[in-house]
């Protein structure tokens, strides 16, 4: 019988990033061992993925009422896992606090982890990173979930840090990359045939989605329209616009098409290869949504990052680019335009840096200890 494996992650979104994840870990587990059923979550099964494994529907609109729709999904996490195997968290930011919710998601995997250890399964988080934790009743599950797990490996140094600050040991976790870093599929890239500079931007709808604030909306939209303006004229640029989700969490398409800027509007359409080559023509590229960042340096684009979560500063700062990054309020009319302006100026020595960052990541990108975990599940 076939051992069943759940990978739990954000998936089925319609979000690029979320998707490379899951698309580069299913490779990973399949190439090594091809006698487990692998399971995923996902928000809706509409969006599942074709590939062999069964989406599972993970916290979603089960009542109508908040507190028994709410118990239902918890329920339906416990059930599953009582038929599972194995669990993987699968990549992304998956440990940290929504202000409203607090630590309950980090509470959820933590007994999802007591559960399955207790009847033999094996508990393993994968590339994941962690953000802003400030109660201790997370702090306290973070610990013991990590000391716990049969295996960890984490993207960036400062969630290894953060993991070590709460006295979880250093020989639980080991050092790793995002899980983007490991697809499989190579995109076929196209340099642009035009003479013109090529700027990417991405953005999403901050001030609806992650904070509500009308009026600094209202700036970041003028301010990003201001900046496509002053390209246009000062550099003779084309603009393009990149919308990294479809659908709900953070309407990135609707709040490009908003802008309405007269630029040429992609946006993800589930075809990741395709989507890597049109990010990679540009020349460069600023953007809020982490993976935005992440594939853009993995390609050597020199890269703006907009940091509405601290990955994305954690990210430039690992290619030696902290100057390059600007937080959420500093974004105005002004900051834009000067801070391209000194990435331009410094475009042949930023590629130059970016291209040997690149070269020593490559020779940390073992995931034989993962692979050998994944073996055995």
């Amino acid at each position: 019988m076939k051992k069943k494996i759940l990978i739990w992650g954000y998936y089925g979104a319609e979000n690029f990033g979320d998707d490379l994840i899951f698309n580069s870990l299913f490779h990973i587990i399949k190439e090594n061992q091809n006698n487990y059923q692998l399971f995923y979550t996902v928000k809706n099964k509409k969006a599942a993925y074709a590939l062999d494994a069964e989406p599972i529907e993970f916290f979603t609109k089960r009542k109508s009422n908040k507190a028994l729709n709410f118990l239902s999904n918890i329920k339906h996490v416990f059930t599953t896992v009582k038929k599972m195997d194995a669990i993987i968290i699968g990549g992304g930011t998956q440990y940290f606090e929504i202000k409203e919710r607090k630590p309950i998601s980090i509470l959820l995997k933590y007994i999802a982890c007591k559960r399955i250890q207790s009847k033999g399964g094996k508990f393993i988080n994968a590339g994941v990173g962690i953000g802003e934790i400030k109660t201790n009743i997370g702090k306290y599950c973070l610990k013991q979930l990590f000391n716990k797990a049969d295996y960890s490996f984490v993207r960036d140094e400062k969630s290894k840090q953060i993991l070590e600050g709460l006295s979880v040991k250093s020989n639980k976790v080991d050092l790793g990359m995002d899980l983007s870093y490991y697809y499989q599929e190579k995109p076929k890239l196209a340099e642009s045939s035009k003479s013109n500079i090529q700027i990417g931007l991405n953005f999403f709808d901050f001030y609806n989605y992650i904070e509500k604030d009308s009026k600094k909306r209202s700036k970041l939209i003028n301010s990003i329209k201001v900046f496509i303006t002053a390209s246009k004229t000062q550099f003779k640029a084309d603009v393009h616009l990149f919308a990294l989700q479809k659908s709900s969490g953070g309407r990135d398409y609707e709040f490009m098409q908003e802008l309405n800027a007269n630029c040429e509007l992609h946006f993800y359409n589930d075809n990741q290869p395709q989507f890597i080559s049109l990010m990679t023509s540009m020349d460069f590229n600023i953007g809020l949504r982490y993976h935005f960042a992440v594939v853009s340096l993995q390609y050597g684009i020199p890269t703006i990052g907009i940091n509405y979560q601290p990955k994305v500063r954690r990210e430039l700062t690992k290619f030696g680019l902290e100057n390059y990054v600007l937080e959420m309020d500093e974004v105005n009319d002004e900051s834009l335009q000067v801070l391209f302006q000194k990435l331009h100026k410094n475009k042949k020595a930023t590629i130059q840096q970016i291209k040997q960052k690149n070269n020593q990541i490559k020779q940390t990108l073992n995931l034989q200890k993962f692979k050998e975990v994944c073996n055995n599940l």
